[in-house]
């Protein structure tokens, strides 16, 4: 995840020179400042990734526990989105960059082939988890293209994966296309990216990235964005579950499905959207005073994927199973710690966040100073 790093100094800088420079952050606005509410949608996005990992939820669970593991479904989704969204803001926001469009493609092109990198070193950790960096960074690699397109080209675009999805999989089990490539490693993993993951592929998690770079296009720091992301969240949930009710589709979040992705993303929108209200809101701030453990854990999600990956895999190793409420609570508990620690003495940019920034060419937060990454 697939998301996903600090932002430029928080002072505000002259609009031209945003557009110029096209040096917004991950999650800063187009005015160089980060929005917060980004980084706690990232935190919860972690909460819900380690709970659907580690939460031992059967068929004999409560229903209410098996509800919170249909919503934790919503993570996957909500990672690529941001990503997505990310993507948009590094390159101008609701103001796309006008100068330097080559520069920032570059820039795009090599942090997805850095996480592709890291995605393929993280398989081949035993952790019992379906490692999503790799196909982030493959959708990051497709999403080079269109960068700069026009939100009803982006929307389009997004349309089409919506429908494509299934219909891509299906065709490729259909033609034994797994079979085809099983001799092959290179291609093997082409095809796993593309349309054979066992739970994620290119063209499904495309529809959330687009959905986020029109998110971003659409200026986060409008006054009217709230209300509308709220509001187009609930449509898509709504059609989501028409869909389901008219067709064999389900509309279970983690279903794969054109339906379910509508949920999912519907409860992606949305939340980003009430945050985004709240952070408008100045009797909000003690609520957002109270999420600040999950903004500083969204500030490294990758740092904190990657740890988990690793902890996870030691543990499997040493007991065999990673289901378990202890893992759980102790993985949530070093998370928001360490993500504390490191925010407050290191820097306000993760370890990896930063390496990720360096290797793709943009500024590096070295000290607690917000920088762009």
């Amino acid at each position: 995840m697939t998301q996903t790093t600090s932002g430029s100094p928080a002072h505000d800088r002259p609009a031209d020179r945003a557009r110029s420079r096209g040096t917004t952050g991950s999650s800063p606005s187009a005015s160089g400042r980060r929005v917060s509410a980004l980084d706690i949608a990232r935190g919860v996005a972690i909460l819900g990734m380690l709970f659907a990992h580690a939460a031992p939820i059967g068929p004999d669970s409560a229903l209410p526990l098996k509800a919170l593991a249909a919503a934790a479904q919503v993570t996957a989704p909500m990672f690529v989105m941001l990503a997505g969204l990310s993507l948009g803001l590094m390159t101008g926001g609701g103001s796309p960059a006008v100068d330097g469009r080559w520069s920032l493609r570059w820039q795009i092109l090599r942090r997805g082939l850095v996480l592709i990198a890291l995605g393929l070193a993280l398989w081949r950790i035993d952790s019992g988890i379906a490692v999503v960096i790799d196909y982030i960074g493959v959708v990051i690699v497709l999403l080079v293209p269109v960068l700069f397109a026009p939100r009803w080209l982006l929307a389009a675009l997004a349309a089409a994966a919506l429908v494509a999805s299934p219909l891509l999989r299906a065709w490729a089990e259909r033609e034994g296309l797994i079979v085809q490539v099983a001799g092959d490693p290179v291609l093997g993993k082409l095809a796993s990216w593309l349309v054979l993951g066992p739970h994620y592929w290119a063209a499904l998690f495309l529809f959330f990235a687009l959905a986020g770079l029109i998110i971003a296009r659409s200026d986060v720091r409008a006054a009217r964005t709230p209300r509308r992301l709220i509001l187009a969240g609930v449509a898509a949930g709504a059609v989501g579950v028409a869909v389901a009710l008219t067709t064999s589709y389900s509309p279970h979040p983690g279903s794969t499905e054109p339906s379910g992705n509508l949920v999912a993303l519907g409860c992606a929108v949305g939340l980003v959207g009430v945050l985004l209200f709240l952070e408008g809101r100045t009797g909000a701030r003690g609520v957002l005073r109270a999420l600040a453990p999950l903004e500083w854990a969204g500030r490294m999600p990758l740092t904190i994927y990657t740890l988990q990956i690793v902890l996870f895999g030691i543990v499997r190793g040493a007991t065999g199973s990673i289901s378990s409420w202890l893992l759980l609570f102790g993985a949530i508990l070093l998370s928001l710690v360490f993500a504390w620690a490191w925010t407050r003495w290191v820097s306000r940019q993760g370890p990896l966040e930063a390496a990720v920034a360096w290797v793709s060419g943009r500024p590096v937060s070295l000290g607690r100073t917000e920088r762009s990454a």
